[in-house]
This record gives structure tokens, sequence and C-alpha cells, in this order.
């Protein structure tokens, strides 16, 4: 973890934490990480621009590659600075998962802390491969249980994406019933995290406890005239 504890910028609101899970393996050199990096900076754009989100959307961000690391702990979007990712190595996601979810309760903790109400928090994985730290069925299934008893017991809310050449099967297996899972066209990491902006920043119009009610991100709409996710 990092050490740096950023306050909450608006504790009179309900907050409204997004993890974001970023693959930094060496498949995703090239355009890939750059699109990362470009749709990290969109999102935070979009959200500082509305200026009701940029009260209450606070965001961490965790890259694996070899091993997890928190590259940018919970803070207020504007306080995001601009990433230069590197892709290297394996694809660590079992770690990034702890660290991730291990950062989340420890907002939450400082939330109640502070007397600061706030929504589920999102935990958002993007990935072009399959985890190289879960051999064996009882390390896998760990995680597993890991992730659908989290998100059953309103933890958190797991969404993950994978591209064409991501391990799919496994994202669906990791998530079940608990949360959602999509295929991403690698060309649009921005589209998707202009998708994340609108998703987290739309909790603004509702009440800590209400269901989560996403705009399916594989599916024609007005908002989404030109899906950017396939179905898997």
């Amino acid at each position: 973890m990092t050490e740096e504890i950023f306050p909450v910028a608006h504790p009179d609101r309900p907050q409204a934490a997004c993890a974001l899970l970023l693959d930094t393996s060496r498949s995703m050199r090239g355009e890939k990480i750059r699109g990362l990096e470009a749709g990290v900076k969109a999102y935070r754009e979009y959200v500082a621009n509305d200026p009701m989100a940029k009260d209450i959307v606070e965001t961490c961000i965790v890259t694996f590659d070899n091993e997890a690391r928190v590259v940018h702990d919970f803070s207020n979007v504007e306080q995001i600075p601009d990433l230069k990712l590197e892709a290297k190595g394996w694809t660590a996601m079992g770690a990034a998962l702890d660290k991730a979810i291990e950062a989340i309760e420890e907002r939450k903790r400082y939330y109640k802390e502070e007397g600061v109400d706030y929504y589920r928090p999102f935990l958002v994985l993007i990935t072009d491969g399959g985890p190289t730290d879960m051999k064996g069925k009882a390390k896998f299934e760990g995680y597993v249980a890991k992730v659908q008893e989290g998100a059953k017991a309103k933890k958190f809310y797991p969404i993950f994406f994978g591209t064409k050449n991501a391990d799919l099967e496994k994202l669906k297996r990791l998530v079940g019933e608990s949360g959602a899972v999509a295929g991403i066209d690698e060309a649009r990491f921005g589209d998707l995290f202009q998708w994340l902006s609108r998703s987290v920043s739309g909790l603004k119009d509702s009440q800590p406890g209400d269901q989560i009610q996403l705009v399916d991100p594989t599916k024609l709409t007005a908002e989404n005239p030109n899906p950017f996710a396939f179905e898997v």
C-alpha cells in the first residue's frame, strides 16, 4: 500500500469509491498500455468536469504485472496524476485483487472513523490475459470465494473487462453472478473509461444502500449508440 492517506475532500457528502485494477503485463505493451493511460486521464477529466460527481467520486489505482502495486491511493479524482505505465512481466491478478480489496476495506474504515457515509465501492479490473498467480484449483477457488463472497456481502461490486485474448472463462468464474464481466475492444479503452465515469458519477442521484443500476456496456442505447464491449 502507498503510505499517503488523502483526506476526504467533501466529507459532508456520501463517497463513491472506485478501485481500478490495470493489467500492465508484457502483453499490454504498445498501443494498449498507452490506451490505458489515456483512458484514466479521460475518466479523471470527465468526473472532474461534473460539479456534483467530483465531490463524491474517489479513485484508487492498482497495476499488476510480476507483482501488484497501489500506484495511487483513494483520493478525489482531481488528485489523480497523469500515469506513465510500463508493460512488463506476467499477470499477478490475484495479488492485484488482494491489494484492491485491502485498499477498499481500509478506505471504508477511514470513512467510518471520519463519520462519512459511502456507496458500495466498485472493483473494476481490466486485462488482456489470465492470472499467472492462481496456480492450482485450491488457490483459484480461494479467489473465487474472495470475490463472490465479498460482493454478496456488499463490500464491493466487481466489474471485470477482458479483451478478446483474455481468459474470459476464468474472469466469469471469478465473478460468477455477483457482478459483471464483459469483453472489450482493446482499441476502445477510452470509451470504457467514459462509461465507467458516467456509471460512478451517476451514484450522485441515488442513496447509499440503493441497488446499483448500470447501463449494460454491451447493449445499444441512446447513451451508448456504438457499444464498446461484447457479451461473453
